[in-house]
């Protein structure tokens, strides 16, 4: 039975090693939705996308004014458990221009969102942070998201996120036409 048992797992691994070994870099991977591509019929594209470390794939971008982040399984599917249950998480910042624009996974698995907003018509920085079943995080600035602006009114947006090795937050983007980068705890 052992032997059986080995002999399967060799098979196994020989067949799984072949089939990485037939394909050329830059093939789409079709372990991935089948075919190695996968759309939503969302309305929303995919402006930042990053892997967690279990291999789930959440990205974030715009749509309707809002910011959406969907979280994908490692094969392309939407994560029944992320947001409502559908993989789709909306978040309305109150601008009309809300958008994702980056993202990054703390160590703890906490998603946190670089976006842009629209109030009062002027783009500022706004930051959002989920726990890792896709619920905004109270214990991030009271409501899980947060909008500045860099002393004026100044057409600020986020446009990337990093976490320090300390877990704080760098958000960098542009304020008035200059490089601008603001860190949070």
């Amino acid at each position: 039975m052992r032997k059986l048992l080995l002999l399967s797992l060799a098979v196994g691994l020989a067949i799984s090693i072949a089939g990485l070994a037939s394909a050329t870099p830059g093939d789409l991977d079709t372990v991935f939705s089948a075919d190695g591509k996968v759309t939503t019929s969302l309305g929303a594209g995919a402006s930042a996308v990053v892997v967690q470390a279990d291999g789930k794939i959440v990205v974030a971008d715009g749509r309707n004014g809002d910011v959406v982040i969907m979280r994908f399984n490692s094969a392309g599917g939407l994560d029944s458990a992320f947001g409502g249950g559908d993989g789709v998480v909306t978040t309305n910042l109150g601008g009309p221009i809300d958008r994702g624009n980056a993202l990054a996974i703390q160590p703890d698995g906490r998603i946190v969102v670089g976006a842009t907003t629209g109030v009062a018509g002027d783009p500022e920085f706004a930051v959002l942070r989920y726990t890792p079943a896709g619920v905004l995080d109270a214990s991030f600035s009271t409501d899980g998201r947060l909008t500045m602006e860099f002393g004026e009114p100044d057409g600020s947006g986020a446009a990337s996120v990093a976490i320090q090795a300390d877990g704080r937050i760098l958000v960098g983007g542009s304020a008035a036409g200059n490089f601008a980068v603001a860190r949070f705890t």
